[in-house]
């Protein structure tokens, strides 16, 4: 559950290099972003994403509008405006440094920022194995005991000690809080993260933390 390693993915899958904000800074309306490989599919937008629990700056993601609209029921990103930037790479500077795309930043605000970048890869279809998904949810001595939700909680409570329960269920509950938010139409993913969440939240009944 390292947001980090899902934000780095997502640049991956979608073939730029990961930007990011400093703590002080602004969102901008536009940011250059360097291309990792040419003729792959590319993102057409970076969300800034943040929630109101955090004072951290926003987790810059990118996405393909047109997947986005596919697999989402949120209008989060606006339809193209004729004077949209251009999405084709370019390279202003020096001969051999990387060519770059200029793409529009879109604020979202979100219930629970840090599970944003994990939603988005699964919920997206960027990373195609959705049974991987439950890794990054409950400990691996929970997912043995699917598809029985009471000795899944009951793995919790005997492997988990207090912090990494409260861990699990902030990020499970806020992950979930974020699907009925964006409304993500891959009901695989939407069933694992509710089944993840009733897990959790009846291990930390039984806990008591």
């Amino acid at each position: 559950m390292i947001e980090p390693a899902f934000v780095r993915a997502l640049y991956q899958y979608l073939n730029i290099r990961k930007v990011s904000l400093s703590a002080d800074a602004t969102v901008p309306p536009t940011i250059d972003v360097p291309v990792l490989r040419d003729g792959q599919k590319l993102p057409t937008h970076i969300l800034a994403i943040s929630d109101t629990s955090s004072s951290s700056p926003p987790i810059l993601a990118p996405v393909p509008a047109d997947l986005f609209a596919q697999k989402f029921r949120s209008d989060a990103i606006p339809s193209a405006r004729p004077d949209s930037p251009s999405l084709v790479p370019h390279n202003e500077s020096l001969p051999g440094t990387p060519r770059v795309i200029t793409l529009p930043v879109i604020p979202l605000s979100v219930p629970h920022a840090p599970s944003i970048p994990l939603l988005l890869l699964y919920a997206l279809g960027l990373q195609p194995h959705t049974t991987g998904m439950a890794t990054h949810l409950l400990p691996l001595e929970a997912i043995e005991e699917f598809p029985s939700a009471a000795a899944m909680s009951q793995a919790m409570v005997r492997f988990c000690d207090d912090d990494q329960l409260r861990r699990y269920v902030a990020f499970n509950q806020g992950l979930w809080k974020n699907i009925l938010a964006l409304g993500p139409r891959d009901t695989q993913v939407i069933e694992m993260v509710q089944t993840a969440w009733n897990v959790t939240a009846d291990a930390r009944r039984i806990k008591q933390v």
